[in-house]
């Protein structure tokens, strides 16, 4: 009886084993890509259009009379400064990006750039659609 129980734990032990390796190959994430591969290189450059995008709005309604909401009017009046924040917003997207991409997150690390982008896109969008009650300066 005892080497009926032992053969039968091996052959357990050994199915469970192939199983498991078996089941592992089956759930392999597909290789990792390249972090400057060209569609990430195609979205930041969609991000920092977006970003530039963003710039030009702002700068447009601030021409109009209209007021800036998330930062305040003399920062967005600054045009180095601005220019510095909007390049800074985009390098800061590629970091998080690099972090994501190095934790293996590489979904959200492509879906981070889409939504940035349209986001960004909206904001902007938004800019240029802005009625102002002020008259031109």
């Amino acid at each position: 009886m005892r080497k009926t129980a032992s053969r039968r734990r091996l052959l357990g032990a050994a199915a469970l084993s192939l199983t498991t390796a078996a089941g592992a190959d089956e759930l392999k994430a597909p290789p990792p890509h390249r972090f400057w591969d060209t569609t990430n290189v195609v979205l930041f450059t969609g991000v920092a259009g977006s970003r530039a995008f963003d710039y030009a709005s702002t700068r447009h309604f601030r021409r109009r009379g209209a007021n800036e909401i998330l930062l305040n009017n003399s920062i967005v009046d600054d045009k180095p400064l601005f220019i510095g924040i909007e390049a800074a917003g985009t390098a800061l997207h590629i970091g998080v990006c690099a972090w994501l991409h190095a934790h293996g997150h590489h979904k959200v690390e492509r879906w981070l750039s889409v939504v940035h982008i349209g986001i960004t896109t909206f904001g902007a969008v938004r800019n240029y659609g802005l009625n102002s009650d002020v008259k031109p300066q």
